[in-house]
């Protein structure tokens, strides 16, 4: 089985939905993840899509996963606030992370090593 996904660190998603309903049109991707989606609290949607985000309380930042609502998926939820996660079945297991890491506020060391170290097998990280 073959997947198509769209990765974007798109500075604002009301900022670029045009542009980004275009890509989904001509390319149908079955998974997109997007990072500094530059939303707070507003749940955002896209049409035939189901999402896992990133609630950072701010308007800067954000990440989100969106999956075609046929595709056989399980959101996870993150211990941080810097990613989100989603398995999807394609023959296989597969983990699909969307992370954004703001450069003004780095993360320790040690926390960037867990993360990596905890997301070895089957797994696509994507921003």
């Amino acid at each position: 089985m073959s997947v198509k996904i769209i990765q974007w660190n798109l500075n604002g998603f009301y900022n670029n939905l045009h542009e980004l309903q275009l890509l989904i049109r001509e390319n149908s991707p079955d998974i997109i993840a997007l990072q500094e989606t530059h939303h707070s609290t507003n749940i955002i949607r896209l049409k035939g899509y189901v999402s896992n985000q990133s609630n950072n309380n701010t308007t800067c930042g954000g990440t989100a996963i969106f999956i075609k609502n046929n595709m056989k998926h399980n959101f996870s939820n993150s211990t941080n606030n810097f990613s989100v996660t989603a398995e999807v079945y394609v023959g296989f297991k597969l983990k699909i992370i969307s992370l954004y890491l703001n450069p003004s506020e780095p993360l320790p060391r040690t926390e960037l090593i867990s993360f990596f170290a905890d997301n070895t097998h089957n797994c696509v990280i994507l921003g």
